[in-house]
């Protein structure tokens, strides 16, 4: 089958680029429309001299200092990224997936944008930009979902189902949903979207569509 969905999921110095942190690890999975893994993407980044590393994030993260500065630097990444992308989707914007997709949606475009600045690699007919060009504005966020089903239940004058929405805390989504602990190792970010795949999946179960 055609891919049709791509997680996607980093790992970075901190919460904010606009505050100097930096980018040290993306990886994605393309899935059909079954939700079959159909190609996946990981790569270590090297973010630019200057880049400020917050040390609550060195402890969640745990990406060696080492192993990021082997990686690609931030314009070898975005090329290498996008190359990837076409490659697997051949100009199809896949409908992205995430757990809290807007903190990743925003990083990934701004380092790959600023880098990148005019690149015929991210241009159309709408103007330049990443999710203009490449990747989509069209997603699917997994902590929202929860979102929602909390709402659900709170109005039906039920508790919660789910009582934490992150996804790697004890008694989050991987612990409610039976994820098994030792299958995923939390905050590598290609461990993270296999775990978001088997949350959305589970997550499916859960919650009842009418039409």
């Amino acid at each position: 089958m055609k891919p049709k969905y791509l997680i996607l999921d980093l790992e970075t110095s901190g919460l904010s680029p606009y505050q100097g942190h930096g980018l040290l690890q993306v990886a994605c999975l393309a899935l059909d429309s079954n939700l079959d893994i159909v190609g996946q993407y990981n790569e270590y980044i090297c973010p630019p001299e200057g880049t400020v590393y917050d040390a609550v994030a060195d402890t969640i993260h745990k990406i060696p200092r080492e192993v990021s500065n082997a990686g690609l630097n931030y314009l070898e990444f975005s090329e290498h990224f996008i190359e990837w992308v076409n490659s697997i989707f051949n100009g199809f914007k896949p409908i992205m997936i995430g757990q809290f997709f807007v903190f990743d949606y925003n990083f990934l475009a701004y380092v790959i944008d600023s880098t990148l600045g005019k690149s015929e690699l991210i241009k159309d007919e709408t103007g330049y930009g990443l999710f203009q060009k490449v990747l989509s504005r069209n997603f699917i966020d997994t902590k929202a979902l929860v979102n929602i089903i909390n709402t659900k239940c709170e109005l039906e004058g039920k508790e919660e189902y789910f009582p934490i929405t992150s996804l790697s805390k004890k008694g989050g989504l991987k612990d409610k949903l039976g994820l098994s602990p030792q299958a995923f190792v939390a905050h590598d970010a290609l461990d993270d979207c296999r775990a978001t795949r088997e949350v959305l999946i589970r997550m499916l179960d859960v919650i009842e569509i009418k039409i």
